[in-house]
């Protein structure tokens, strides 16, 4: 680091509160490069972007360094940070735009963005074409208004091709219904891809939940995931042994590449120490997954939302009593024991210049859209049912039978409904995700919109069981704030904040591991 660059940077430590309005470049400890102005308050250093606004606690910060006179700060999708694409769709690349991994996402929701990110740049229906090279292989071509031609290719073999491709150059974006594991994101910054958990490269596409599929015909309506791991290892053969009829189990996965199948198997075999039975006959594709099970009476399956079709999925029962339904709204509050996010990954510098554009349509309104109609949760904010709040509460007491700030929190909820972004915390951390930071545009879109006119705003913030409960009830109220704040610079008018510590959860706390989803901010409408 330059001695100008020291100097600024003990400026930044020694003088809180302080802005700098030319733009600077904040070096995280994990490696993560944001530019925009700076202001340090509290040892928070707030830094404002073209795309938004991050925040990050001080211990968190390596080093803050001045954009060099006379250059340019990064360009959005050329550094390891959450500065995310900006622009509209205008251009078509170099060469085709080439695709690689989440069979989920690209079996049907992906050629309807291909499609509809063509419409967006003027082609029509009539002008574009698609090429089945195999099973899982496809090009698409579209002839523009002005001569030019958008084409692309994808291919769709499950998640962990994703990265192989990425690392071997022979994708300009990863499809996956995983994050990438530490030990890819490893190899992929080894050989010049950036930093994969970056906003700006790692960025989440929609959400989708997990179904566990039965035949329609099967009285069984809910499961724990302890009983589903038993089913899917082999250690319950009948459904006679869950209360259904007496016909013997046969399990139905997906295959061994597919992301699907490594969530599943971090989310309920893992977790018992259990492994998937032999016998299971697997598949790539999860709507052939979906329509074996609706011809089995004694079949069971698991797969995206977007693939329930003619089965019947099941009711997850958590360890400590709570019930999710396999409910959109759960889904999207991430919430439902079994979501996840379906993500795009991209590189530091994309090769091919309709990358970042591609990828800001796909995140956009257009490309929630086309998810929406594929089945998938959109990343649209959306709000609960009016009764939403009641069954909460009842939820809450039975969990803990008295609690002070629980009555408090009862008196808010039971007249309001609940919007579906939610923003969640890893311990002692106020730094936000890839989804949160879009997230925070996409709320503060949605509560200046007509839908969410008249409303009164309500940000709540909550924590887990661990700790003293002052402390939870503190922490619970800063991170609510941090929100509101965020919020506020976006235009939105706040009526209150409040904190309620580990009331009210919605998830199970320790052992079950489950309590990072405790600590979050919700957002309330009254």
């Amino acid at each position: 680091m330059t001695l100008r660059a020291l100097v600024f940077s003990a400026m930044m430590l020694i003088l809180p509160g302080l802005c700098f309005a030319a733009p600077s470049r904040v070096t995280t400890q994990d490696g993560n490069v944001i530019t925009g102005e700076v202001t340090i308050k509290d040892d928070i250093y707030t830094i404002i972007t073209p795309y938004g606004t991050v925040t990050i606690p001080k211990g968190a910060v390596k080093s803050v360094e001045p954009v060099v006179e006379g250059g340019q700060p990064p360009q959005p999708g050329q550094e390891n940070g959450p500065a995310l694409h900006g622009g509209q769709p205008s251009g078509t690349g170099t060469g085709p735009l080439r695709f690689a991994g989440s069979n989920t996402i690209g079996e049907e929701l992906m050629p309807a963005l291909l499609e509809a990110y063509a419409a967006s740049l003027g082609a029509k229906e009539s002008d574009w074409s698609w090429l089945q090279e195999t099973a899982d292989d496809l090009s698409f071509q579209a002839k523009l208004p002005n001569g030019g031609t958008f084409a692309a290719h994808l291919s769709r073999h499950g998640s962990a091709t994703a990265f192989e491709a990425l690392l071997n150059g022979n994708a300009d974006i990863g499809m996956a219904s995983r994050q990438v594991k530490p030990e890819e994101a490893d190899k992929l910054q080894g050989a010049g891809f950036g930093h994969a958990f970056s906003p700006g490269q790692e960025n989440v596409l929609a959400l989708d939940g997990l179904v566990v599929l039965v035949n329609k015909n099967n009285p069984v309506t809910s499961l724990s995931l302890s009983q589903i791991a038993d089913l899917f290892s082999g250690k319950i053969t009948n459904w006679s042994d869950l209360g259904g009829p007496s016909v013997p189990v046969h399990v139905y996965a997906r295959d061994k590449n597919s992301g699907t199948y490594d969530t599943f198997n971090t989310l309920v075999l893992a977790p018992t120490k259990q492994t998937l039975v032999g016998s299971a006959q697997r598949f790539e594709s999860s709507s052939e997954l979906s329509d074996k099970v609706a011809s089995d009476p004694g079949g069971i399956g698991f797969t995206g939302f977007a693939y329930i079709r003619d089965t019947k999925a099941l009711s997850i029962v958590t360890e400590c009593g709570l019930i999710f339904p396999p409910s959109e709204f759960f889904v999207e509050t991430e919430e439902y024991p079994l979501a996840r996010r379906l993500f795009l990954y991209i590189p530091a510098n994309p090769t091919n210049s309709a990358t970042p554009n591609f990828v800001d349509f796909a995140l956009g309104p257009g490309g929630q859209e086309q998810a929406g109609k594929k089945g998938f949760i959109s990343l649209s904010p959306a709000t609960s049912t009016s009764a939403y709040g009641g069954n909460r509460i009842g939820i809450a007491v039975a969990l803990f039978p008295y609690n002070q700030r629980l009555v408090e929190f009862a008196r808010l909820a039971v007249n309001a409904v609940r919007a579906s972004v939610t923003f969640r915390f890893q311990t002692g951390s106020s730094a936000l995700d890839s989804r949160a930071v879009r997230d925070i545009d996409r709320l503060a879109d949605y509560l200046k919109s007509p839908a969410a006119a008249g409303r009164k705003v309500y940000v709540i913030g909550f924590s887990d069981s661990r700790g003293a409960d002052y402390i939870n009830l503190r922490l619970s109220e800063d991170r609510a704030a941090q929100i509101a704040e965020l919020l506020r610079q976006k235009g939105v008018n706040i009526e209150q904040i409040k904190g309620f510590g580990k009331a009210a959860p919605v998830a199970c706390n320790p052992p079950s591991g489950d309590q990072e989803k405790n600590r979050r901010v919700e957002v309330w409408l009254y």
